[in-house]
């Protein structure tokens, strides 16, 4: 944005405005008597300043004085001072002008189904602090009557929306510094050969949807395009769904289900959690009974009994005296633990009974004498009285 002070009726502006560079244009009318004009280029709050001599032509013409070595995006100070015939020095016109700013880089885009655009950008190379302007209209469409939208300093995304999505849009993005009358070169949105971006024209790869199961497409360099697929589908147009149970994530048995996006686990019964992998101890509440051993067999157990005991809980006690009686002679037997005692009738002895001995008269003492022998090393002596 220029101001300029007028003095002797002496008119000077810049034109030309560059990144590094800009005209100093005044004007030498025949009333001037100045044979030379000298003019001064200083960065406002910086150490830069040239110093630009000037021959006057006093023919009404333009003087035209190019500035260069300047820096992108900064305020310059500009002097304009009458030399006269004796050497010296008066002031005529100051003015101040800001040179262009650099343009975004690093520019990209995503097309979601032709009707909406999202832009992302970085900062110029300078890191200077600066607004954006995106810009946009039909292909067709006068340029000076395109869509603006003025961004606030450091924002560096915007999505333009509401396309038709079958109609080529031109997308540009610029940044400014001072004021939006002054901004930058038009930022490369990565298209090769044109600095703005076209959507929906045959030649941009996105506009034929090429990304399937709700890809979504991204242009590159050259006007060629990739898919960057949502989760469950894989491929270059994001054709194939994704076989989420060729890891076999199902645990203990588990049946594994795909599904778009995920997976589902089909348990045993008893068997929980989302990869079956929550299995209970079937032996922690100690069913086996009688000192058995709780085996865990997957979702169900057994028990492991000890000598003497049968049944899914080893809650029996085996009859050891059946079916075949062990003992001997008549023997009377007694079923214990994995043994039995054989109670022999009177003559009889050994651990079944099996012993005849020499039996002795006792009746003169009023009583009989039976032996029950202990299966299978004690022997217990009854007297019985008869």
């Amino acid at each position: 944005m220029s101001s300029a002070l007028d003095i002797l009726d002496l008119v000077a502006s810049a034109s030309n405005i560059q990144t590094t560079s800009f005209d100093v244009m005044l004007e030498d009318r025949p009333e001037f008597t100045y044979p030379s004009y000298l003019i001064t280029v200083s960065e406002v709050g910086g150490p830069f300043s040239v110093q630009l001599p000037a021959t006057a032509n006093r023919d009404g013409g333009i003087l035209t004085v190019n500035a260069v070595g300047l820096t992108a995006g900064t305020e310059y100070n500009v002097k304009i001072q009458g030399v006269t015939s004796l050497g010296q020095l008066e002031d005529q016109v100051t003015l101040n002008e800001f040179t262009r700013p650099n343009p975004p880089i690093n520019g990209r885009f995503s097309e979601v189904n032709g009707a909406t655009v999202f832009l992302e950008w970085n900062p110029p190379a300078d890191g200077r602090l600066d607004g954006y302007i995106v810009e946009h209209g039909t292909e067709t469409q006068d340029p000076t009557t395109f869509t603006q939208a003025v961004l606030p300093l450091g924002q560096t995304s915007y999505a333009v929306s509401g396309l038709n999505p079958l109609i080529p849009y031109v997308i540009g993005l610029v940044s400014y510094r001072d004021s939006t009358d002054t901004f930058s070169d038009f930022a490369e949105l990565l298209q090769e050969g044109n600095s703005n971006l076209v959507i929906n024209r045959a030649d941009n790869e996105c506009a034929s949807r090429p990304c399937q199961n709700d890809g979504q497409c991204f242009g590159e360099s050259g006007g060629r395009s990739r898919c960057e697929c949502i989760n469950g589908f894989r491929g270059t147009n994001c054709e194939t769904a994704t076989d989420e149970c060729a890891s076999e994530p199902c645990q203990n048995g588990g049946t594994c289900f795909d599904i778009t996006n995920g997976y589902i686990c089909s348990c045993f019964a008893g068997i929980t959690g989302l990869r079956c992998e929550i299995r209970p101890n079937t032996c922690a509440t100690s069913p086996c009974l009688n000192g058995a051993t709780c085996v865990d067999e997957f979702t169900m157990f057994s028990c492991s009994c000890l000598p003497g005991f049968i049944g899914n809980l080893c809650e029996t006690n085996i009859d050891d005296c059946l079916p075949t009686d062990p003992c001997l002679n008549d023997g009377t037997c007694i079923d214990l633990v994995n043994e039995v005692f054989c109670v022999c009738l009177n003559g009889f002895s050994g651990t079944n009974c099996e012993i005849a001995r020499r039996f002795r008269n006792a009746h003169a003492q009023g009583k009989s004498q039976v032996t029950l022998v202990q299966m299978p090393t004690r022997r217990l002596n009854f007297d019985l009285y008869l």
